[in-house]
This record gives structure tokens, sequence and C-alpha cells, in this order.
């Protein structure tokens, strides 16, 4: 039972790499766009 959770941590950090970048990137490219136009408003 210990060894079970152990596995989907290590997964998430480093088993499955493909579909975890793909995810984080997408997240990020939202924050960068709307701080842009705020940025512009302001200037």
């Amino acid at each position: 039972m210990t060894s079970t959770p152990v596995p989907v941590e290590a997964g998430k950090h480093g088993g499955p790499p493909s579909d975890k970048p793909w995810t984080p990137p997408q997240e990020p490219k939202p924050s960068p766009d709307g701080s842009r136009p705020q940025f512009m408003q302001q200037s």
C-alpha cells in the first residue's frame, strides 16, 4: 500500500514528463498575456 502512493507522486513529478509539461505551459501563457495589457494601459 505504501508503494502505490509513492509511484503516483513520483510519476507526476518525473513519471509522465510529456503530459505534465504540456499542461503547465498553458497556464503560464495566460498570465503573461493578462499582465501585458495591464502594463500597456498604465503606460
